[in-house]
């Protein structure tokens, strides 16, 4: 059978797969694209391996995972592979199209759990405190960092942000997190200024004819890009000089953590979040208790008194 025919055949099956997933289990974009590139890296290998979806046992997928380890994968990146796999093998075995599932049994790598990092109110506020550009992409860059930091988004969600779900009567933005779930979340006051400000004066710049109706658009009028909304951050960091490693998604750590240590509710915070499960939302309880701990450290005068 020839190589190209093997990979089409799997290709279909991944396609399957993920519609499945998508669907029924409401997976969200960013879990479709992790569990493609885990299956069609898979499939690839099978193929050069001449190996259909009937041929595979737990022994080559085993020698799969071998290979990707020695390429210095991460435990954490190891276990998305097979959980991919296991999603992808037990679709066929629910349906009879294969007998057993080879990862049904498979231990799922231990990950020693780290706490959420975020920033202090000081570096936070040397960020949205610079002097952005007076023009569309000064003003549109301002909104996003506040709008992370007010509201505590994911990037998908904020690069998916629609006109309509924004309620500046209101001060709200209506948002469709994991799971298809839609959640309301409060827009601060910074955060609405700024928001208006790009919306009134700046937003048409960026509107092409087949502009959609996302509220951030990059130069060419598409919806920015996780990887375009990471330079951001990582650019008005450098420029406020913080110390640190800053990437989007600490900006919502940073959301959680500000919340907790000024006596928000855990169950505010975890729908504020859009967290499922209120096990996700209490590690942020751990990163206050660590924080409390340092300031009463360098703060206390007896705290690191010898008696």
């Amino acid at each position: 059978m020839k190589q190209n025919t093997v990979i089409d055949r799997w290709n279909e099956k991944i396609e399957k797969v993920l519609a499945y997933l998508a669907i029924e289990k409401s997976h969200s974009v960013n879990t479709q694209l992790l569990y493609r590139q885990v299956l069609e890296k898979f499939a690839f290998w099978a193929a050069i391996q001449q190996l259909t979806l009937q041929k595979i046992q737990s022994c080559h997928v085993e020698q799969f995972l071998k290979e990707e380890s020695k390429k210095g994968l991460s435990q954490s990146s190891i276990k998305i592979i097979i959980i991919a796999l296991r999603h992808f093998f037990q679709f066929f075995k629910d349906r009879n199209e294969i007998k057993e599932n080879p990862l049904y049994k498979k231990e799922l790598p231990s990950i020693q759990s780290r706490l959420p990092q975020f920033l202090t109110k000081k570096e936070i506020e040397k960020i949205l405190n610079l002097e952005f550009p007076n023009n569309p992409l000064g003003w549109r860059d301002k909104a996003i960092l506040e709008l992370l930091y007010s509201s505590g988004l994911r990037v998908s969600e904020l690069i998916s942000l629609k006109l309509e779900a924004y309620s500046p009567e209101r001060s709200q933005i209506r948002v469709l997190g994991k799971g298809n779930k839609e959640r309301a979340i409060p827009v601060g006051k910074c955060a609405k200024e700024a928001l208006d400000v790009y919306i009134l004066k700046g937003r048409n710049f960026f509107v092409k004819k087949k502009s959609g109706g996302e509220i951030f658009l990059s130069r060419i009028g598409k919806p920015l890009t996780r990887s375009r909304i990471r330079q951001l951050v990582i650019q008005y960091a450098n420029q406020a000089g913080v110390d640190k490693k800053v990437y989007p998604h600490l900006f919502r750590h940073t959301f959680a953590s500000h919340l907790l240590e000024n006596g928000a509710n855990l169950r505010i915070i975890q729908e504020l979040l859009g967290h499922a499960n209120i096990a996700t939302t209490q590690i942020y309880t751990h990163v206050n208790l660590k924080y409390l701990k340092e300031i009463h450290l360098r703060c206390h005068p007896r705290a690191n008194e010898k008696i």
